[in-house]
């Protein structure tokens, strides 16, 4: 397996930082492109993408922050300094890189051509968007912020698709969180789960709100999505 931090050349020219996960196989898999969180290309992201990338998936991420005067991974005892650094985002700009990033891979020759997202916090309405517009394979999002706003949209999402939230997320109120789930009540292709007691943070391995009861089903359950795009 090949996993190296890399540049991305964007269409206005500017490089932003990814890092990318490659399968030992030479046979076309699909891919993966993760919208992190606030933090950034974390060591324990890191981790998630080597080892969905020795399942036979491409894993790649890339660091919102990399436009910016403050860009790279960040820590548990951070989130001050993760949240002065949004002041500065474009996020039309951001949302483009994203959209970029994965037609780029979805064309890759080392790709069967499906492509998933997966949006962390910050990156779930940029995923949830780029599922209703019909830009994905498959989709989930982990501790997503900011989703209720976009509950008009679930309607017109397609492909399979993981949510899942604590219910102890300030930043995900329990009641936006239940909104959102009601929505899906009828589409048989999107689950929306809710852990007890989990925080917002939950993915974080090693974090102080990391949740190990839940990532033992949100981690297989991305998996689960992967599997269903390998040819």
């Amino acid at each position: 397996m090949n996993s190296d931090p890399t540049l991305f050349r964007a269409s206005d020219g500017a490089d932003v930082t990814i890092y990318r996960a490659d399968p030992a196989g030479t046979a076309p898999c699909p891919g993966l492109v993760v919208f992190p969180s606030i933090f950034g290309i974390t060591t324990d992201l890191v981790d998630h993408l080597d080892e969905i990338a020795a399942k036979g998936v491409i894993a790649v991420a890339f660091d919102p922050f990399s436009r910016g005067t403050d860009p790279g991974p960040l820590g548990d005892g951070d989130h001050e300094r993760a949240v002065a650094r949004m002041s500065g985002v474009d996020f039309g700009r951001l949302n483009r890189d994203f959209r970029e990033l994965l037609h780029d891979l979805k064309s890759d020759p080392a790709c069967n051509g499906k492509v998933a997202a997966l949006g962390i916090c910050l990156g779930a309405p940029f995923v949830f968007t780029a599922a209703a517009d019909g830009e994905l394979d498959a989709a989930a999002s982990w501790h997503g912020s900011r989703l209720g706003g976009l509950i008009d949209r679930a309607s017109e999402i397609r492909c399979p698709m993981a949510i899942e939230f604590g219910d102890a997320a300030p930043v995900a109120p329990i009641e936006e969180v239940t909104a959102i789930r009601d929505a899906f009540a009828d589409a048989d292709h999107v689950t929306v789960r809710i852990y007890p007691g989990a925080g917002h943070g939950f993915s974080h391995t090693g974090w102080s709100e990391h949740d190990p009861a839940a990532m033992a089903v949100a981690r297989p359950a991305l998996e689960q999505l992967l599997a269903g795009l390998a040819d």
